[in-house]
């Protein structure tokens, strides 16, 4: 979420980014990138945010790099200053290193950020977006990772998570009954984060007077 948020910052969503073989190299498969492969910023952020893709990850650090001479992880830490993250710290943009950290706390801090942003709203209420590359040669169907969207219209979006380190994770926010605002849920560490999430938002409508 960090990621997506700074790079909707420090970039335009229609900047050509170039999938170079360092970032196909990161560790997993999601996304389906391949090298050479030319996509819009906002296409890698779909990847990103839908998939969980860690290439698209690392190629939007590269490309922010290369085309605008920006160091992403320093942006994020910036970022995390300046929303007064407490517990919150970052030394890649995939968030795969177990030196990443965060809390409850500070995870819906940044979704509350997310939330603000049109393109990135769009991106993670979406169950699935298809994009073709810049160069007309690569195809992508990115189907979101958190099924609740299927099951909840009152859903506004959200990203699921894993490292060993963090065990299963998931943040969702969605809109409470009768426009009374919007709750946003954590999930850290669980053996069931769909089941669960889905729990709170059920409890949630049945447990609060609307």
């Amino acid at each position: 979420l960090m990621t997506a948020l700074v790079i909707t910052e420090n970039a335009k969503m229609d900047d050509i980014f170039t999938v170079r073989k360092e970032a196909i190299g990161t560790y997993g498969e999601m996304g389906d990138l391949k090298v050479g492969e030319q996509l819009t910023a906002k296409d890698l952020l779909s990847a990103l945010l839908l998939e969980s893709s860690n290439d698209a990850a690392e190629a939007l650090r590269e490309n922010l790099k290369n085309i605008y001479g920006k160091d992403l992880v320093g942006l994020m830490n910036k970022k995390t200053q300046e929303l007064n993250l407490q517990n919150t710290f970052y030394v890649d943009s995939s968030g795969l290193d177990p030196k990443n950290q965060s809390s409850a706390r500070d995870l819906i801090k940044i979704m509350q950020e997310v939330l603000k942003n049109q393109t990135l709203k769009e991106i993670i209420k979406s169950p699935a977006i298809d994009i073709v590359s810049a160069d007309g040669l690569f195809k992508h169907h990115f189907t979101s990772t958190n099924k609740l969207l299927q099951r909840f219209p009152e859903l506004l979006g959200g990203k699921t998570g894993y490292t060993e380190e963090a065990g299963n994770c998931m943040i969702i926010a969605f809109e409470a009954p009768n426009n009374q605002g919007i709750i946003i849920s954590v999930i850290m560490d669980s053996q069931d984060r769909m089941g669960e999430s889905a729990s709170l938002i059920e409890w949630t409508k049945r447990a609060f007077l609307w």
